[in-house]
């Protein structure tokens, strides 16, 4: 992902609906990381990055989770915010995960890199208050997407997950019975929901926050 791809997107926008909005950055890694940052990732890359230590990791790991978590953010916002700016009104929406609110054993660069973007939509939120430009962030919980398909996956191929699952669905859903509280996986639909409610105008006066969706795992 580069700046002028992100101008590019915007400026295409504004030339279709003359407008923008809503903006809601919804990056992340998963299958999707070689597409976006142009690294080609093997087995002992995911097994790397997403289990072992910072001894052990790589300046590509490193790099490549930048380019596929934070960067887009960065630069979408930066786009976005002298059209939003101009008309004195506007709504940004930053997913993170409840993976930036702690550091852990594992997934270093992605925990770090989600961090960021809740540092980042506190920072900009203060920027373009006055701007009547809302900036928030969600942080979802445990969702089965392609990034836990893939987490799954590779503690089953390293033997973390020797015990019980034989298939990646499984292991998700022992480990939601082993994180949750409220005992059930967060879905798509759940993340949807508020990212509509932080669009709409009944949120005008919150901005700066950022909002678990995780059935309880991190409490503020």
């Amino acid at each position: 992902t580069k700046e002028i791809n992100s101008k590019q997107l915007v400026e295409k926008t504004i030339e279709a609906f003359g407008k923008i909005d809503i903006l809601v950055n919804n990056v992340g890694a998963g299958n999707a990381e070689n597409s976006i940052t142009g690294f080609t990732l093997s087995k002992e890359d995911w097994n790397r990055a997403y289990t072992c230590g910072i001894a052990d990791l790589t300046e590509d790991d490193w790099d490549r989770s930048y380019k596929a978590n934070l960067k887009p953010t960065l630069f979408m916002c930066k786009a976005v915010i002298p059209y939003m700016r101009a008309k004195k009104s506007g709504k940004i929406i930053n997913i993170a995960s409840i993976g930036g609110r702690s550091g852990g054993l594992q997934r270093l660069p992605y925990s770090s890199m989600k961090s960021a973007v809740i540092i980042v939509t506190q920072g900009v939120a203060k920027q373009v208050a006055r701007d009547n430009i809302n900036v928030n962030c969600i942080c979802p919980g445990i969702v089965y997407t392609a990034i836990f398909q893939s987490i799954e996956e590779i503690q089953l191929r390293t033997g973390a997950r020797s015990q019980g699952a034989q298939d990646p669905r499984q292991a998700f859903l022992d480990r939601v019975q082993k994180m949750v509280p409220m005992g059930r996986e967060q879905t798509p639909e759940d993340i949807g929901r508020l990212a509509v409610f932080l669009a709409s105008e009944d949120s005008k006066n919150i901005t700066g926050q950022s909002i678990n969706v995780d059935g309880g795992i991190v409490m503020n």
